[in-house]
Parts: structure tokens; C-alpha cells; sequence
């Protein structure tokens, strides 16, 4: 007998495996596998995609393990066979939890594999749940087992089902992380952070420096806030618009505070937006904090540790330079100025578009507001009475995202609209005029010695300049798509 009629006969033996493999449930598995690995994650990248492989995989998986089992065992007896497939299963539960589980078998696991297979696997407890697929894959093996062994597949059909499912298993695809946002250090030149979200690379990372590496500060994901006055600290805003989390992070040591305000009750079944929710910190005092959740602006005066409501209906808030004074513009409109810290409020006579987005203050003049509305950007220089508009873009507004940067050192104004598709705009006049700065770009931010930083349109590359070419790539070592 020839080596391929050998092969074919242990091939035979393995028939029941096969047949699991070769079901309607697990070729849909398979298939979401393969479409989720390399397509969905990479171009839909959410929990729902980095979750699906893990239940899709554990599915068939052990019907893959099973076939080679048996063809180098070959065991005849149906009791044997049986045995053979709790041990696969009861492995693959232990090991699938040992990977997700433990860091630190993961790391030694997966880096011995790697060296032959491409795997990636990221611990993560949250995975776990996907073992629920386990029994259900048990159960459609217990009826192919007892299955019809004349129905079995032809040779090329099986080989090549197989060949996929290995390839599925073994060849698996992360999804690509993009920058959801970035801040620079208010007080460390060239210090810049950068939030990834939504992939297994999930974090709040800090660059320092000239150096070209990244340190993950922690997993935690949100909008970044830098404080004014205190180095290597910064907030992070959670994304959940009606009850969003708040933390102090201190980037030398990792250590993460939670200084969320009381719950704001039940979830209804619709969440109207109000704006986007912020955190002013007053320039004059390191314990003034000024969070705007949901409509409502919350004030702390001891560093996040109790809150009190300061103003309702407000869509937007913007701390200055000068002691006790901050702005917000309510969402009906009116501009709303207090010079006590947020203890009492006077109201100018004009009103603001209530469609108003972005809402800042120049830190070298207090009367100097910039607000945007649409697709449009609006100044205004004597405290928000009278507004013009300087900067108009064409296109889409609906779902547009605004960031407005000072240069505190050199006076200048950088404006980012949309999420990457229109170019970085700067201002050396305080914002009467502007120019492109020679780069398209998703989000910028502007560190104490004038230093730009930008993501670039596809959210995939961080740059760096003084205010126009020529860019530097600085994206190093960060985890994010290429």
C-alpha cells in the first residue's frame, strides 16, 4: 500500500471528526471567522468584532484537534473515540482559559508558538464567556458521531474544509488600532499622550521626550484632558454619554483615580445629546474642576473628591487664564460668563448658535471665545456680545468632530474639523485669518513650548511639527494600523 492510500486511510478512520467540521453550523463558524479576522476587525473595528472570533474559533476548533487526534491514534472502539473527545474538549477549555486568564502563561505560551505559528492571543478575562460555545460544539459532534459514515464527503472537499480551518485557527488577524485622541502636557515639552480604543491594544500611552517608544499608562480608554498647571497628570472622560467615568491618572506611576461624580440615575430609553461631555480645569487653582455631563455643570473644588450642580442647560464650558472666571454657553444659546469660580452667572444680550459644538477660551485673553457651529467657526472678542464668523469648511457637519489648539508661547491658533478628511488650519493673527498648515489631520494638540502634534487622517500616524512642514513621523512603536 502506498504512503498516500495510508494517509487516506487514517483520514478515514477520523470520518466522524470530518463530518462535525464539514456541518452547516460549523462551516458558519468557520466562515465568521475568516470574514471577522480579516475584514470586519479591520474595517469595523468594535467589541462585537473582537469578541466574535473567540466564539466562532472555540466552536470548531476542537473538531480540527479532534481529527488529528485520530488519525495518530486511530483508535476503533466508539468508547475510545468518546474519551479521546472529552480530553479535547476538557484541553481546550483549560488552555483557551489559562491564555485569557493569566498574563503571564499567555506571554510564555504564546511567545514559544509564535516562533513557529502566527497566533495572537491577548489575555482577557471578559473572553471567557466564548467557552459557552463549547458545549454547543460538543453537541453537534455527539450527532455526527452517530452520524452515517457512507455520507462522508470526498477526499478533496475534506482536505481543503480542513486546510481552512487551520488556517482560520492559526492565522488569525487583530484588528488595527487608530488613535481616538490626543493631548500634550501643559507643563513637559514634548510630552504628548494618545488614547487607542476599541482594539486589544486599548490604552492611554505617553511619549516623553525625542524618544521614538511608547509606555502604556494604563488600559483605561476615553477623552484626554491634561491639567494646566500640574505635569504628567491627566483626566480621562469615559465614552458613555449619559453616565460617563472620570479619572485622574498620574502618568509617572500608572496610579488611577476615580473621581466620577453620583450617578446620574437610571438610564432612560432615549439619551438626547446635549453636547459632548467635558472637563474644564481652572488655570488659577489645581483643585477647581469644572465637568459638564449630560446638560449639567458639575463643580469640584477639592480635586474631584465631592461635586455640586453650578449650572444647568449647558452645552459647553471654558475655563481662562484670569482667577475664578470661566464661560458656558447654555444649549439654548446665551453665553453665560462667571467671575466667582462658578458661584454666580451673568448673561450677555446676544445669543450663539444652539447647534454649538466646540467652546474655548484664549489663554492669553479672556474676551477672546471661539465657538463652532456646523461647519462653521465663530469669534467673538468682546466676551461672546458680538460674534463673526472666520473659518468655514464644506464639508459634512452632522457627525463632525471640532479641536481648537493654542500655541500659549507664540500666540497661534491651530483648528482641526471633521476626523481626518480636511486640513489642519492655523491662525498667527488670534484668529481673524487662517491658512493650512500642510497636513490633513484628524486631531492636534499643542504642547508649552508651541510644538504641534497631529493624527493624521486615517488615525493610524502621529506627527509632529512646529506649526507646517516639514512633518515628523513620530509614531514609533505605538500599536496602531499601518
Amino acid at each position: 500500500m502506498t504512503g498516500v492510500d495510508q494517509m487516506t486511510r487514517r483520514f478515514v478512520t477520523s470520518t466522524p471528526a470530518f463530518r462535525a467540521l464539514l456541518s452547516r453550523p460549523a462551516l458558519v463558524a468557520l466562515a465568521l471567522l475568516l470574514l471577522n479576522d480579516h475584514v470586519l476587525k479591520h474595517e469595523f473595528p468594535s467589541l462585537l468584532s473582537d469578541k466574535l472570533s473567540d466564539f466562532a474559533g472555540l466552536f470548531f476548533a476542537p473538531y480540527v484537534l479532534l481529527t488529528i487526534a485520530l488519525v495518530v491514534f486511530r483508535p476503533r472502539e466508539r468508547s475510545a473515540i468518546d474519551a479521546l473527545s472529552w480530553f479535547m474538549y476538557g484541553a481546550v477549555a483549560l488552555v483557551f482559559t489559562a491564555l485569557k486568564g493569566s498574563p503571564d502563561v499567555n506571554h510564555a505560551v504564546v511567545g514559544a508558538v509564535t516562533r513557529v505559528l502566527p497566533i495572537d492571543v491577548v489575555p482577557d478575562v471578559t473572553d471567557l464567556f466564548a467557552l459557552a460555545s463549547l458545549p454547543l460544539s460538543y453537541l453537534q459532534l455527539r450527532r455526527c458521531l452517530v452520524g452515517d459514515p457512507t455520507r462522508s464527503p470526498s477526499g478533496a472537499i475534506r482536505y481543503a474544509v480542513l486546510a481552512s480551518a487551520v488556517f482560520a485557527i492559526t492565522a488569525t488577524s487583530s484588528p488595527q488600532p487608530s488613535i481616538y485622541d490626543i493631548a500634550a502636557d501643559s507643563v513637559r515639552p514634548d510630552v504628548v499622550y494618545t488614547v487607542l480604543r476599541y482594539t486589544r491594544a486599548d490604552g492611554l500611552y505617553e511619549r516623553a521626550g525625542a524618544s521614538s517608544s511608547w509606555k502604556r499608562i494604563t488600559t483605561k480608554t476615553g477623552a484626554i484632558v491634561a491639567h494646566p498647571r500640574t505635569a504628567g497628570v491627566v483626566f480621562l472622560i469615559g465614552e458613555d454619554d449619559w453616565d460617563p467615568s472620570l479619572d485622574r491618572i498620574d502618568a509617572s506611576s500608572g496610579n488611577v483615580v476615580s473621581i466620577k461624580p453620583p450617578s446620574n440615575g437610571p438610564r432612560p430609553r432615549y439619551v438626547e445629546y446635549l453636547g459632548r461631555n467635558t472637563l474644564a480645569i481652572g488655570a488659577w487653582s489645581r483643585e477647581s474642576l469644572f465637568f459638564l455631563r449630560q446638560g449639567e455643570l458639575l463643580r469640584s473644588q477639592d480635586e474631584g473628591r465631592t461635586w455640586t450642580s453650578a449650572l444647568g442647560a449647558v452645552r459647553a464650558v471654558a475655563t481662562t487664564n484670569v482667577d475664578n472666571v470661566l464661560y458656558a454657553l447654555s444649549r439654548f444659546g446665551y453665553v453665560y460668563r462667571s467671575d466667582d469660580a462658578g458661584d454666580t452667572w451673568t448673561t450677555t444680550i446676544s445669543i450663539f448658535a444652539q447647534e454649538a459644538g466646540e467652546f474655548v477660551v484664549d489663554p492669553q485673553d479672556p474676551n477672546l471665545l471661539l465657538a463652532t457651529a456646523g461647519n462653521g467657526l465663530w469669534r467673538s472678542d468682546d466676551g461672546g456680545r458680538t460674534w463673526e464668523r472666520r473659518l468655514l469648511y464644506s464639508g459634512e457637519s452632522l457627525y463632525a468632530r471640532w479641536r481648537i489648539a493654542f500655541d500659549r508661547l507664540g500666540g497661534r491658533m491651530y483648528v482641526v474639523f471633521g476626523y481626518g478628511g480636511f486640513k489642519l488650519m492655523r491662525s498667527d493673527d488670534r484668529g481673524r485669518t487662517w491658512r493650512e498648515s500642510g497636513i490633513d489631520a484628524a486631531d492636534a494638540a499643542v504642547d508649552p513650548r508651541g510644538s504641534v502634534f497631529v493624527v493624521n487622517a486615517q488615525q493610524t500616524r502621529a506627527w509632529r511639527g512646529d506649526g507646517g512642514p516639514p512633518w515628523q513621523d513620530i509614531t514609533g512603536d505605538l500599536p496602531v494600523g499601518r
